[in-house]
């Protein structure tokens, strides 16, 4: 079963949920279904990153305080990761900056690197890199 959240990646929206059940999905139920915690056997919820805002370093805080208390290993190490390089993280979710277009283009050298791998000189690396 998937419950979507009004959710279409051309409109921008930001979160999804994706819930499983062990057995057949009955759709005859009149009563609606209940809600377990958030890391419930057979559901995941998939969050896709807000706007930078001054609210998102709180709300970063509030999930990683209910992340170590559900005691997952592998959840504790990604929040002791967090909390390790908290002034970095802070500023990726409340500062407008990014630098989302030099990664792009770092990415796409790399792609072009890796298509042309042994044919690989400077003046063909230039040519396909800045379309000359």
């Amino acid at each position: 079963m998937i419950g979507v959240d009004d959710f279409a990646p051309r409109r921008r929206h930001r979160r999804a949920t994706i819930a499983t059940a062990p057995g057949p999905a009955d759709a005859s139920r009149s009563r609606p279904a209940e809600r377990g915690p958030p890391w419930s056997p057979g559901r995941a919820n998939i969050l896709v990153p807000r706007p930078p805002g001054e609210g998102n370093d709180v709300e970063l805080t509030g999930w990683i305080t209910t992340a170590r208390a559900v005691d997952l290993p592998h959840l504790r190490s990604f929040t002791n990761g967090r909390e390790t390089d908290r002034p970095a993280v802070r500023a990726g979710l409340i500062l407008p900056h990014h630098n989302g277009r030099t990664e792009g283009v770092s990415t796409r050298t790399k792609r072009i690197m890796r298509q042309i791998h042994g044919r690989a000189r400077l003046g063909l690396l230039r040519h396909r890199v800045l379309r000359l």
